[in-house]
């Protein structure tokens, strides 16, 4: 990367993402992006024959196909060929596969999720503001299964000094998902992406859009509704906590926002515990509504600027695109698909 197009790359540091994402303008869009998500995986579920209550079910007691360590080479070398495609970085080697990890993943008991998952009272609330019936309950239920899968997330590790990834997932969503993310990271380190914690909402938010673009794609392939279910509930839950986030830090400032789309989101930004991949997701979703996929290929190469790049999303607020309940899926993921 020469030295114009790092100057630019260095512009995505976590002060300036966070500022870009506080204009009151994006907080209903994003609400509605939420809701649009919601409506996709519903929709999903019903062309596959399936309830929501049995994908919950499956994600969140990490029931699926188990891989073995030469199945995650293998998952692992695939991921490699489809990120090389989309970020044009068919140079960059394979990186190891390492047999460990630095630290266990902690996982929320079932049984937890499960009681939460069914609680009348934390439903009762969506159902009133959507109306009732299974739009309802399935949008307060893919809020919490969202929450609890993203927070789980797959465990997975970038070690750039050695060039390793680990992939500890037992599921072959969860080693696929880790694969993509870590084979991004990956390539960010190749290229030059500035790295640290100043940076890690860029370099999160852009493995974590890359990795959610291309597993959606890779279970349209595959006709994986588990895997397309665990995307979207990863975005939605990103999208509702930052939403919130939002929404309290320009009430500090005394700014006013549009009434909410969907109902306050029922966790803060200091419970996830991952708050540079939540921040960084929705502001990566928020592009690739504006850009499409290819705006993660003009990020890597240093081609735009954080503020370049939001620019035209002010003009596409919720009541400029006409979102309706009606036509929010189609008219909002649409650029899912460019």
């Amino acid at each position: 990367m020469n030295a114009s197009k790092q100057k630019l790359s260095e512009e995505w540091h976590n002060d300036v993402l966070e500022e870009i994402l506080l204009q009151k303008e994006l907080v209903q869009f994003t609400e509605a992006l939420i809701y649009a998500r919601g409506l996709n995986m519903i929709a999903e579920c019903e062309e596959h024959g399936e309830s929501l209550d049995s994908i919950f079910a499956l994600l969140s007691e990490e029931k699926g196909e188990r891989v073995s360590q030469e199945e995650k080479q293998a998952l692992l070398t695939k991921a490699r060929e489809k990120v090389n495609t989309l970020l044009e970085s068919s140079d960059v080697s394979l990186p190891t596969l390492s047999f460990y990890r630095l630290t266990p993943g902690v996982r929320l008991p079932s049984l937890i999720a499960a009681s939460l998952l069914s609680a009348g009272s934390l439903i009762t609330p969506y159902n009133e503001v959507m109306g009732g019936g299974l739009m309802g309950a399935g949008m307060m239920q893919a809020m919490l299964a969202g929450f609890f899968y993203l927070r789980d997330g797959s465990n997975a590790s970038y070690f750039p000094r050695f060039a390793e990834v680990s992939l500890p997932g037992k599921t072959r969503e969860k080693v696929l998902s880790g694969a993509l993310h870590e084979y991004t990271h990956h390539v960010q380190h190749t290229r030059g992406l500035p790295q640290g914690h100043r940076f890690s909402m860029m370099c999160e938010g852009h493995a974590k859009g890359v990795e959610h673009h291309l597993a959606s794609q890779w279970s349209d392939e595959e006709g994986a509704l588990q895997l397309k279910c665990s995307v979207e509930l990863e975005r939605m839950a990103a999208l509702a906590v930052t939403a919130e986030w939002m929404r309290e830090k320009l009430a500090e400032r005394g700014e006013v926002c549009t009434p909410r789309v969907l109902p306050k989101s029922p966790y803060s930004m200091n419970e996830t515990e991952m708050e540079d991949y939540v921040k960084g997701s929705t502001f990566f979703q928020l592009l690739q509504y504006r850009h499409g996929p290819g705006i993660y290929k003009k990020v890597l190469q240093g081609n735009v600027s954080p503020q370049e790049a939001i620019a035209k999303m002010i003009e596409n607020t919720l009541e400029q695109v006409h979102i309706s309940q009606e036509n929010a899926a189609s008219t909002l993921l649409s650029a899912d698909k460019k």
